[in-house]
């Protein structure tokens, strides 16, 4: 795992240590993480660069993939993941990725400089979005790619260059440069836009992505809210996590409760390593792949809040932030669960598949229909709990709350006792559970 270098456009350095956040001395760039494990992210538009380089992340995930999940796979239509730059050093310090074709089939957005400083600003927004661009400096290279690009960034440096070279008129060309004077003087010779950093910063990742048909996020997100009390609504949402995990999906469970018990130590995670809430709270922007970078347990990747921090710790972050994470998560993972409801205020909040727990009783059907009604979640679907003491039928549940059901969980007396000493879930649970809960999991995609 490492960390792609990015330099602030004003050619600030970095500074804070012992792993907490910090910034460049221009006051753009923040730290989030700890350790060598560490990312750099913008309290503006501008971009994080970071990258896993597979490894032991990688090993975890082929591991997690049991047979028995296996009717799983395939489900989740268009759900790979979005890739990141992959990035190295050279000698001197400074960043180059290789001259490959960018996956997925389309060609690759074409960056033309010779100036480092500016190929790091574009390579880092690159990164942020999942694009890898191909850069190029010599004239024979240019020709090939300049006309079946989807995007053409020009480096201010090169711009003399590229207009004597006689190319043929196209659209979606930008001359990229930090002298405004400069970059508008090339924009009528070439019929190209004129960004000027770090003013525009923040348009580069968005451009970048419009370059590759707008792949932004492929995660499925099922949102999962207890309607009362002691209805197992966060084992629930750990089990399917885990369960999406061994079908083969790579999944993140998300904790949205910070007065819950937490997701981590209901899979026994509290003291593994990896970042929590209070190591993301200055996310903003667009953020990179998380993937590797959080607790993993049985395969599933863990976001809580942390524990003896103080309280602060165990805050959730703001609306920016959580916007920015969430955002990541969805690039990052092909299912994302969120222990909770999902804040109202945040945008994305409408593209999550809200699944509401319900027991099968009275006083329960009651409260999930108050916490529909606060939360507006007219379009949720029910999961009932039913049992013993859950007498009520199916029907007579979704009738009063005037919403579908999903599925019917039977009630698993190895669950409460597993939860009590950080046993995952679905490791614990009986076959008949796990295999209600697989049905639920193939009901829920069908309808994504």
């Amino acid at each position: 795992m490492r960390a792609v270098r990015v330099r602030s456009a004003a050619g600030g350095q970095r500074s804070g240590d012992g792993g907490r956040p910090g910034r460049v001395d221009d006051g753009r760039l923040l730290r989030v993480g700890d350790g060598r494990d560490e990312a750099w992210v913008t309290d503006g538009e501008q971009s994080v660069a970071e990258r896993d380089d597979g490894g032991p992340a990688a090993a975890d995930r082929a591991e997690s993939r049991r047979g028995e999940g296996g009717l799983l796979r395939g489900l989740l239509r268009g759900g790979s993941q979005v890739p990141a730059v992959q990035a190295g050093a050279d000698g001197g310090g400074r960043r180059r990725r290789s001259q490959g074709a960018q996956r997925g089939g389309s060609s690759p957005a074409l960056v033309i400089t010779r100036d480092d400083h500016l190929l790091d600003v574009i390579l880092a927004a690159a990164a942020s979005c999942g694009s890898e661009p191909v850069v190029a400096r010599e004239a024979p290279q240019i020709r090939r790619i300049w006309a079946r690009a989807p995007l053409v960034l020009i480096g201010a440096d090169m711009a003399p260059r590229v207009a004597g070279m006689g190319l043929l008129a196209r659209t979606d060309v930008h001359i990229v440069g930090d002298d405004a004077d400069s970059a508008a003087g090339w924009s009528v010779p070439l019929g190209a836009s004129a960004l000027v950093l770090p003013e525009h910063s923040g348009y580069l990742p968005a451009l970048l992505t419009r370059a590759q048909g707008g792949r932004t996020a492929s995660a499925l997100t099922v949102d999962v809210m207890s309607g009362s009390g002691g209805v197992g609504g966060s084992t629930l949402a750990g089990v399917l996590a885990q369960r999406c995990a061994e079908g083969g999906l790579s999944s993140v469970l998300v904790d949205l409760d910070p007065c819950s018990g937490g997701a981590d130590l209901l899979f026994g995670a509290e003291h593994e390593p990896g970042w929590r809430w209070c190591d993301l709270a200055s996310a903003s922007g667009t953020v990179g792949d998380l993937s590797g970078r959080l607790p993993r347990m049985c395969g599933v990747d863990l976001l809580a809040t942390a524990r003896g921090r103080g309280d602060s710790a165990r805050a959730l972050p703001g609306p920016d932030a959580m916007r920015a994470v969430l955002g990541a998560l969805a690039r990052s993972y092909q299912v994302v669960v969120l222990d909770g409801p999902e804040p109202a205020d945040l945008s994305g909040s409408g593209n999550a598949v809200r699944l509401v727990v319900v027991a099968a009783e009275v006083r329960s059907v009651m409260s999930a229909r108050a916490r529909v009604a606060h939360h507006g979640w007219q379009d949720a679907q029910v999961v009932i709990r039913t049992g013993r003491d859950f007498p009520l039928a199916p029907g007579a549940v979704s009738d009063s709350l005037g919403l579908p059901v999903a599925g019917v969980i039977g009630s698993d007396p190895r669950l409460p006792a597993a939860s009590r000493v950080g046993e995952p879930p679905a490791r614990a649970a009986r076959r008949r559970y796990l295999r209600q809960v697989d049905s639920l999991i193939e009901a829920v995609m069908a309808d994504a």
